[in-house]
């Protein structure tokens, strides 16, 4: 896998107080599993798959509650585009369910996936987000195949009519 490229004018800098306000280029940031490029969080929600289970990630520490621990919904976010790239289709996550083991630490981590069912329809994987040997997080979550929105547009009705 190729490693990302950096949005142009992606530099690190310096607020006013200090906070360093991130760059992807200096950060050493991994490939990204999924077909949403350059936004900041699909960036530091991305990994590396390394076999038909696992996925390299690595946690930032800007995604914090209070300086203290990495907030809940970017680990799960983290888990799920794992889960996502393991199952290697284009559906959307339509149910997910976390539990919290342990609080995670900025730095590398691994999500081991395993896929509970694989329909036509519907999937089903368990994600199993660990760090030094440790369980962060445990996610269950569904995904579907979801129609194109402009597929479920009565044809019968203009685009641009009102409710």
């Amino acid at each position: 896998m190729s490693g990302i490229t950096p949005l142009a004018g992606d530099t690190a800098t310096r607020s006013s107080t200090g906070a360093r306000n991130r760059a992807t280029a200096d950060r050493g940031a991994l490939p990204q599993t999924g077909p949403m490029p350059g936004f900041r969080f699909d960036i530091d929600t991305a990994g590396e798959v390394i076999d038909d289970r696992t996925v390299r990630v690595r946690l930032d520490a800007e995604w914090n509650v209070d300086g203290r621990i990495l907030n809940g919904g970017y680990l799960q976010a983290v888990a799920v585009r794992a889960a996502a790239a393991i199952l290697g289709t284009r559906s959307d996550a339509v149910a997910v369910s976390t539990s919290f083991a342990s609080p995670a630490i900025p730095g590398d981590a691994e999500v081991a996936v395993t896929v509970l069912r694989r329909g036509r329809r519907l999937s089903a994987v368990s994600a199993t987000v660990a760090q030094d040997g440790g369980i962060v997080l445990v996610c269950l979550a569904t995904f579907a195949d979801l129609p194109d929105p402009a597929d479920l547009r009565d044809p019968a009705r203009p685009a641009d009519a009102g409710p």
